[in-house]
């Protein structure tokens, strides 16, 4: 499998900014990064879920805002989802050290049932931990924002931005989110601020990378970042827009309805992402999975027993957290094809990000400031306003048609579109 280039990823970018706020690193900063920081007091940094190179391309013509306004190649981490590359940004460490490595993971008062680390929920039957603030025990971690704040010079703030539902009372329009984001940069000399959007991540689950829907949320980001980038109060704030990862079509693999026989052999669920699965088997019977799993399975993912992940640094580089061993079983199944492994009865995505494909690897550094020229700020904003318009003209239409096709044969089984249109 093709592991996460560490010395040129998401730590790497956050590290960056470390070095900037004249604060202690943890691991090596990117030099293009470095330069792009130098002079610039207040920062931003949009994370928008699931936009990687991949869907930024796939989505954007050549000439659109973002694309020309890419600076660098970036890698995400390992798995490349939303848990492990968060984090591991916000934390200026790898999943190995942060102890956060997927969706699902194994604590010690649950060593028998995984849990959904961001919701708190047991992931097979959807229940409330009876443990609140399990997640924030055992995987706290002193942030990037915390350090600023605790020991970054005079007239400096760092902040945190999430968007609803992450934040309760958080903005949910991408224009009144990405307008605090500037107003937070804005109320000291010296500034940064994270800001975490959670689309096109939830589009693209659930209509597909190649669908409609996913343009549509992929222009607006688009658009709203040229409309932001380019006020005349916000061109003295350093921009950075980045993604935690891509993603990819996906088919599901039902393992235990396909082959009922590797039910004897788990010791418990398996747990960490659907296309990087930890499984936990049974002593009598871990050579006869891995014999079966490789048979079944061996042209869709990559089987690596524990020892293996570890020696190979797949995780990251540094010391292991302690959640490592609770959630690494004695095997890791990694996707390196377009296929994700879910429980009887699981709904599949349409799409989905966890295993090790380029696609699913690799993001782009978006850097602006106020270096852009009046006549190519006004040309984008202009080329992009005439789009929206042509657009939403032509799925009026489009969307009336299938209303009333839903109405008829599907009432109640509407999939709900994301709330950023």
């Amino acid at each position: 499998m093709r592991i996460p280039d560490y010395d040129n990823c998401l730590v790497n970018l956050s590290n960056s900014i470390l070095k900037h706020f004249g604060l202690e690193t943890y691991h090596p900063s990117i030099p293009s990064a470095d330069k792009m920081l130098e002079g610039n007091k207040q920062i931003v940094v949009f994370l928008f879920d699931g936009l990687g190179e991949s869907i930024l391309n796939k989505h954007l013509d050549e000439d659109n805002y973002m694309r020309l306004n890419v600076r660098h190649r970036l890698s995400s981490v390992f798995p490349p989802t939303t848990v492990a590359a968060t984090n591991a940004f916000l934390n200026a460490k790898y999943p190995l050290e942060t102890g956060y490595l997927g969706w699902t993971e194994y604590f010690k008062e649950h060593p028998n049932q995984p849990i959904e680390v961001f919701t708190n929920r047991f992931k097979l039957d959807n229940t409330s931990s009876p443990l609140p603030g399990i997640n924030s025990k055992h995987l706290a971690c002193f942030n990037i924002i915390d350090t600023i704040n605790a020991h970054a010079l005079e007239k400096t703030r760092a902040h945190l931005l999430y968007c609803y539902p992450v934040d309760k009372k958080g903005p949910r329009l991408l224009s009144s989110f990405m307008k605090k984001a500037y107003k937070l940069a804005k109320q000291t000399e010296n500034s940064f601020v994270y800001a975490y959007w959670t689309n096109p991540d939830h589009t693209l689950h659930h209509k597909g990378v190649d669908s409609k829907a996913a343009k549509r949320a992929v222009r607006k980001i688009n658009r709203l970042f040229v409309r932001y980038t380019t006020k005349p109060k916000n061109q003295d704030v350093l921009t950075f827009a980045i993604a935690d990862h891509g993603l990819i079509d996906v088919k599901p693999i039902n393992l235990l309805k396909e082959h009922p026989e590797f039910e004897k052999m788990l010791a418990k669920p398996w747990a960490i992402e659907t296309r990087a699965a930890s499984f936990f088997i049974n002593d009598e019977y871990k050579q006869e999975f891995k014999k079966l799993f490789n048979e079944y399975y061996g042209d869709k993912f990559e089987l690596y027993s524990k020892e293996q992940v570890l020696k190979n640094n797949i995780f990251g580089l540094g010391k292991p957290h302690p959640m490592v061993d609770l959630s690494l079983g004695d095997y890791l199944a990694v996707a390196t094809s377009n296929y994700h492994l879910i429980f009887p009865d699981e709904e599949p995505f349409k799409a989905h990000h966890a295993g090790a494909t380029d696609e699913e690897y690799t993001i782009d550094l978006i850097g602006v400031n106020g270096t852009l020229l009046k006549e190519d700020k006004e040309r984008w904003l202009k080329e992009d306003n005439e789009k929206a318009l042509l657009e939403a003209k032509a799925r009026l239409h489009i969307e009336d048609q299938e209303v009333k096709v839903e109405t008829l044969e599907d009432k109640n089984k509407n999939t709900p579109e994301d709330d950023q249109k």
